[in-house]
């Protein structure tokens, strides 16, 4: 599963290159001020309990990057923190951002993350998924 993801990292790179506009998977479009093109996020859970998070994020111009990401799992009708990610990129118009975490219980998860990219920020929601 993991060369699908790498393969829709790679055309939905291609895809945004040419988009003023940055599209959410859950379907929310917002304005970016031209600067952070796209982004796109996939989240599965493998049989095995193993979670992977892969975002891609593009910019039309070179720069600082801050990703940050928290797992989360579904609690009744709310969301709690499981684990938290963070990274920090420099000098670059694309970046690929790639973590796992083994789950030690089972339930519904997605992850919230949140991209700064020369000081214009998005959050947003990955997919759930169920183990």
């Amino acid at each position: 599963m993991l060369n699908k993801g790498i393969a829709a990292i790679i055309i939905v790179a291609v895809i945004f290159m040419g988009a003023t506009e940055c599209m959410a998977m859950g379907g929310e479009v917002v304005p970016f001020y031209n600067e952070l093109i796209g982004e796109e996020a996939e989240f599965y859970i493998d049989n095995d309990g193993k979670s992977t998070l892969i975002i891609s994020a593009s910019s039309s111009e070179s720069g600082s990057w801050t990703l940050s990401a928290v797992l989360q799992k579904k609690s009744g009708s709310s969301w709690v923190s499981v684990a938290t990610f963070s990274e920090r990129y420099s000098r670059s118009t694309w970046i690929v951002f790639s973590k796992t975490k083994n789950l030690n219980s089972r339930g519904t998860y997605r992850f919230k993350y949140t991209i700064t990219h020369n000081g214009s920020t998005k959050t947003g929601y990955s997919y759930t998924d169920s183990y």
